[in-house]
């Protein structure tokens, strides 16, 4: 493949499945979580993965460095409550997801592919949404990777392996 996003997004993708085992599905952030009928207990937990922002420089012999935030959308039950009314079963699959989190970042704080081509992943940031009752972690990655272009193909160039 030829374009660096959709290679990084299948890296990512077999990374955290096979990594992060209480993950039903992984797939790319096409704002499926706000529609009610792809948004079922057969789902969830599930990551959706959006490229936030990517930031462009130019550098010498016609390159491009490209530093990439990418967000990590960790879907859980619909109104699932963690009270002290709560039985117990409910406030442990509760919990549950704080775990599931600290497997998801643990999988791929300081990971790269092993071929190199992208600086290793850095967490930046963790926060809560909750829209319309549906909580969601978002964990915010960033990397970056350079791009060389020569006569109007582009290819990249393998960046040190991060120690």
């Amino acid at each position: 493949m030829d374009s660096f996003f959709a290679t990084y997004y299948l890296d990512l993708q077999h990374r955290i499945q096979s990594e992060v085992s209480g993950i039903k599905t992984v797939e790319h952030d096409y704002g499926q979580a706000n529609k009610d009928k792809w948004l079922s207990a057969a789902n969830l937990p599930s990551v959706l993965i959006d490229f936030s922002e990517t930031v462009y420089e130019n550098i010498v012999l016609g390159g491009t460095t490209a530093n990439v935030e990418l967000t990590l959308c960790l879907l859980t039950d619909i109104y699932l409550p963690n009270h002290e009314y709560t039985h117990e079963e409910i406030q442990n699959r509760a919990i549950r997801y704080f775990e599931l989190e600290h497997q998801l970042a643990k999988a791929l704080h300081g990971w790269q592919p092993d071929s190199g081509y992208v600086q290793p992943l850095m967490l930046s940031r963790a926060y809560t949404s909750n829209d319309n009752g549906q909580k969601t972690r978002l964990l915010k990655f960033t990397t970056s990777y350079e791009e060389y272009v020569e006569k109007g193909k582009s290819f990249d160039i393998s960046v040190p392996k991060w120690q």
